[in-house]
């Protein structure tokens, strides 16, 4: 059974999943930390943290711009690496090629 002094809300998981990842609540987590290396995260710390309250639509929207906007962000990312990759693969080319001479370095006089 929970305290009486609890406050019970109705969260969409999405939005309360984005609000623990945010900057606020790595605030909040290390001032509970008490000086060891490992978050006190008891129920009644928990209790303590202030999280904003929008309506349930509100949060749903919230989630679902946030959840759009990591998933651009993902692409983003794995092109890069894909990028990166094709240029590492053809760096490897060019130097095998010179290195077996197969290409010859241009010399300017």
């Amino acid at each position: 059974r929970c305290p009486e002094n609890w406050v019970h809300i109705k969260v969409v998981a999405g939005f309360l999943n984005y609000c623990l990842k945010s900057d606020i609540n790595s605030i909040q987590t290390s001032i509970n930390m008490n000086g060891s290396c490992a978050a006190n995260l008891s129920a009644e710390n928990v209790a303590n943290y202030c999280f904003i309250e929008p309506s349930i639509s509100e949060q749903q929207q919230i989630a679902d711009y946030l959840d759009s906007k990591c998933s651009e962000i993902d692409t983003l990312i794995a092109d890069k690496k894909r990028q990166l990759d094709i240029l590492a693969e053809y760096k490897k080319s060019l130097i095998y090629e010179y290195v077996t001479g197969k290409k010859e370095v241009p010399v300017n006089e």
